[in-house]
C-alpha cells in the first residue's frame, strides 16, 4: 500500500471520528424544556452585585408557577440569566445550590465561562422533575467562592416576582431571571438518526476505497 493511499485512509478515519464526536457532543447537550410559567418578565432590571467571595443570595421559588409535561424521572436543569460586565475577563468561581425540601445539590461554575446577558444552564444530577413539582419548599442559593471585585460575574434581577422572590431586604420585591428545564437523556429518534448517518458515512468510505486502490494501480 502506497503512502498516499495510507494517508487518504487515515484522513477518512479521522473525518469519521470527528463526525461521531460532534454528534455525541450535540446529543449530550440536548434537552426538553419544562412547561413552566414564562420566564420572569424583564422589568426594571438590575444586577445583584458581583458574585465575589462571601457573596450569598437566596431566591424563594413559587411552587404554584411550576407545571410540567416532561417525564417525572428526568433530571432538573435551571436556566438563569447571568452577566459578565460587557465580556470582560473574569476569574474565580461561584456556586448555585438548588434546595428541594430536604434534597440539596450544588454546582460550581467558573466565572470565565459565563457569557454576557445570557441564560446559563445548570443541571442537577440528583434532583428529578418529580422532586421539583411535588415539594413546596423550593429555593435557589447563589454563593461566591473565590471571586474578587472587578473580575467577577453577576446575575440579573427583575421586579416581576411571579416565579418567586429574593429573600433579602436589599432586593426585596425582586426576583432572579430564571426558568427550569429537564435534561433529556433518552432520545431514540435522535440516536437512530446518528446511527444511520454513521452507517451512511462508512458505506461511502467502503465504496470509495476500491476506487482509490484502482487509481493507485493505474
Amino acid at each position: 500500500m502506497s503512502s498516499k493511499l495510507s494517508m487518504k485512509i487515515v484522513f477518512f478515519i479521522g473525518i469519521l471520528a470527528l463526525f461521531i464526536y460532534t454528534l455525541a457532543k450535540y446529543e449530550k447537550n440536548t434537552y426538553n424544556k419544562l412547561n413552566t410559567t414564562t420566564i420572569a418578565q424583564e422589568k426594571n432590571l438590575s444586577p445583584v452585585g458581583e458574585i465575589v467571595k462571601g457573596f450569598k443570595l437566596r431566591q424563594r421559588i413559587n411552587i404554584n408557577s411550576i407545571k410540567t409535561n416532561a417525564a417525572l424521572e428526568k433530571k432538573t436543569c435551571l436556566y438563569i440569566m447571568l452577566a459578565n460586565y460587557s465580556n470582560r475577563k473574569n476569574t474565580g468561581s461561584f456556586a448555585i445550590d438548588l434546595h428541594v425540601g430536604e434534597k440539596q445539590e450544588m454546582v460550581t461554575l467558573n466565572a470565565c465561562d459565563i457569557k454576557d446577558n445570557s441564560y446559563k444552564r445548570v443541571c442537577f444530577d440528583n434532583i428529578l422533575v418529580e422532586d421539583l413539582i411535588k415539594e413546596p419548599n423550593l429555593f435557589i442559593i447563589i454563593k461566591g467562592i473565590d471571586g474578587k471585585p472587578g473580575s467577577s460575574v453577576t446575575a440579573w434581577s427583575t421586579t416581576d416576582t411571579s416565579l418567586g422572590e429574593i429573600e433579602s431586604e436589599t432586593w426585596k420585591g425582586r426576583s432572579l431571571l430564571f426558568s427550569f428545564g429537564a435534561l433529556d437523556d433518552d432520545q431514540p429518534e435522535f440516536r437512530a438518526s446518528v446511527i444511520f448517518s454513521i452507517l451512511t458515512f462508512i458505506s461511502i468510505v467502503l465504496l470509495a476505497y476500491p476506487l482509490l486502490i484502482k487509481k493507485q494501480q493505474i
